[in-house]
């Protein structure tokens, strides 16, 4: 965890996938943490390696991404995972830290 956060710190925000010890996939978004500055093929060759490697270590979402994404995007009203914890966006409170 802590080799996969210091290089999303070193990318400027981003995706590190490290397994084991090992850096297995990235996606570097320096454009406010969450907008990468390559061209869209490139882009989206890293996801679909990002994908690959996340299917072989045994993830059964087909489109994970998509899923970190909205897990943590506190505008869609329902719980949302936040740096504080559980976030029940009509309640406006932690549900669990």
């Amino acid at each position: 965890m802590a080799r996969a956060a210091n290089r999303v710190l070193e990318m400027d925000g981003g995706i590190s996938l490290v397994h084991h010890g090992d850096t297995r996939a990235e996606i570097a978004f320096p454009m406010g943490g969450i907008c990468s500055l390559k061209p869209v093929r490139e882009l989206a060759e890293e996801i679909r390696h990002l994908h690959r490697v996340l299917l072989e270590l045994g993830c059964s979402l087909q489109y994970p991404l998509w899923t970190m994404g909205f897990l943590s995007f506190t505008s869609v009203l329902k719980a949302r995972i936040t740096y504080e914890g559980v976030f029940d966006i009509k309640a406006g409170q932690i549900i669990f830290p």
